[in-house]
């Protein structure tokens, strides 16, 4: 069924985990208690109520820069493109926003309470805590057996669904950026085809993986964010640079690449076997990369432009002055043609995307009347900071372990829960506010243009209508029907532009006689054509 299949199966596997996660600690709570009736002096895990250790905070503060790149996991971004409507990705973001006080605090409470559960139960060291947790709740019989029993299902359906979204999208990703550049004319058919191996592929390397892997399986778990943070500074870059500070391509590929190299590097090389007691505070591999990533970038930019402008100033200063030119000024737009300083091989091929490239500068001018907080830089500053603030910067290992585990004294705790923990709590709720007004100050629909009313309107920024989609022949092809109508725009304005010139030029000249005036115009208008 493709990703409709998916996506709708994800939707009632996910409405039916969150179901469990919200049944699951009201079951707990009723039947072994909750937080605040844990008792600390016999608590199995008094660790827990010690304030994280300082490379524990150090890998705490690395872990939420690491989450930054969440939004550039391809499955994600397949449902991002899919979405219907600017108000239905509006609910799935704030969908998304909800979702970490449904799963990953209920989570926390059940792992947490789980662990005097299974104490009390004389289980000890299991390989699936969770699935210890819920044996024992199956215990109970009636409501919670059925609980346990549905959640344990729902659980295993997800994670299936899981592996479905990222076949499609390594699927995806092969035959658009693979498959299509090298063979433009295939038909529907042969890239369907195409496809289907690629998954029939990957399941076989991901199978055999997981055979031959062992215990290195835990180890691409751990470096799957850390590899996808080297695509943050591409979308930032892409996303928010003006034409100052956009970077040309092969420094940003250049960038992620060595990011890539650097992270495996360091997570095979040198944080295998890392002890924190000798070899100092530990780092995660994926934030070095990305730092050594933006470092590249910004050499690789900054000689390239050096180079450019040391044998051609000229040119260089015209490219950085030069505005928006389209068909109507009887123009090439420069992102159309090779500059003097620019081979041809290096000018992507981009009929395929409309009539002038996407430059940053289009992407600006096609955000006019949306107001979209994201965009903006103050947010993105405000929200770094208060992510860096949801580590907890306390003082480390307080209070102290005597040597039988015990705590040396009495920790400071909120309704049972450690007060560094509830500070945690306090800023991701903070920014869960911020993150639901973001959202919903933004519009349900991209604000309508009237195309035959507007003489200043740029074609190009024009969304598609639904006739237009998918209406390529082929990979290079252009979109025939959205060229067309722009053309009609374009020659519109400039008939309204000719027409309004020659008025002007006639205007001492007016016929007496109104119906001759309104006889002698489109002759002229066509005389002048």
């Amino acid at each position: 069924g493709g990703l409709s299949c998916v996506a709708l199966t994800d939707a009632v596997q996910g409405f039916i985990m969150v179901l469990c996660f919200i049944i699951l600690p009201i079951v707990i709570k009723k039947n072994f208690g909750g937080w605040a009736d844990l008792d600390l002096e016999s608590y199995p895990r008094q660790d827990f109520y010690q304030t994280p250790s300082s490379s524990e905070q150090w890998l705490f503060w690395n872990f939420t820069i690491v989450n930054f790149c969440f939004f550039s996991l391809p499955h994600f971004l397949q449902r991002t493109y899919a979405a219907k409507s600017l108000g239905a990705l509006k609910f799935g973001f704030n969908v998304v926003t909800l979702g970490p006080w449904l799963t990953m605090l209920t989570g926390t409470f059940i792992g947490t309470v789980g662990v005097q559960m299974l104490a009390d139960a004389g289980i000890e060291n299991p390989p699936s805590p969770f699935g210890a947790i819920l044996t024992v709740l199956m215990d109970l019989g009636g409501f919670p057996y059925f609980v346990s029993c549905f959640s344990f299902t729902a659980s295993l359906a997800a994670i299936m669904s899981t592996a479905d979204s990222l076949l499609i999208a390594i699927s995806h990703v092969l035959t658009a950026e693979v498959v299509y550049p090298i063979w433009p004319n295939a038909s529907p058919r042969r890239v369907t085809i195409f496809g289907r191996i690629v998954s029939f592929l990957s399941i076989s390397v991901a199978l055999a993986i997981s055979i031959l892997g062992g215990k290195n399986l835990s180890d691409l778990a751990a470096i799957q964010f850390g590899l996808s943070l080297q695509l943050l500074p591409v979308f930032m870059i892409g996303l928010y640079a003006h034409k100052s500070t956009d970077c040309h391509p092969w420094s940003l590929a250049a960038g992620s690449w060595l990011g890539f190299v650097t992270t495996f590097s360091l997570h095979y090389g040198y944080m295998k076997g890392f002890n924190p007691e000798i070899d100092g505070p530990p780092f995660n591999s994926g934030v070095m990369g990305c730092a050594v990533n933006v470092c590249v970038v910004f050499i690789i930019e900054a000689v390239r432009r050096l180079s450019i402008r040391s044998k051609d100033t000229a040119v260089q200063e015209e490219d950085e002055t030069e505005m928006f030119v389209d068909e109507r000024d009887d123009k090439v737009h420069p992102s159309m043609k090779p500059r003097e300083h620019q081979p041809e091989w290096d000018m992507p091929h981009i009929s395929r995307f409309g009539d002038v490239a996407l430059t940053p500068d289009l992407v600006w001018k096609c955000m006019e009347g949306v107001r979209e907080p994201f965009a903006e830089s103050w947010f993105g500053v405000l929200m770094f900071v208060l992510t860096l603030l949801v580590t907890p910067l306390v003082g480390a290992d307080t209070p102290p372990l005597n040597e039988d585990g015990t705590l040396a004294f009495a920790p400071s705790v909120v309704r049972g829960i450690p007060s560094w923990a509830m500070s945690i709590i306090g800023f991701t709720a903070l920014m869960t506010l911020i993150f639901f007004w973001a959202i919903n100050v933004m519009p349900n629909n991209y604000p309508e243009v009237d195309e035959h009313s507007s003489k200043d309107i740029d074609p190009n920024t024009l969304s598609l209508t639904r006739a237009e989609l998918g209406q390529r022949s082929s990979y290079d092809a252009s979109n025939t029907s959205a060229s067309l109508r722009r053309s009609s725009i374009i020659r519109a304005s400039q008939l309204g532009a000719v027409g309004s010139s020659i008025m002007k030029g006639k205007i001492e000249e007016v016929p007496e006689n109104e119906e001759e005036e309104q006889e002698q115009a489109p002759e002229a208008v066509e005389k002048a054509l």
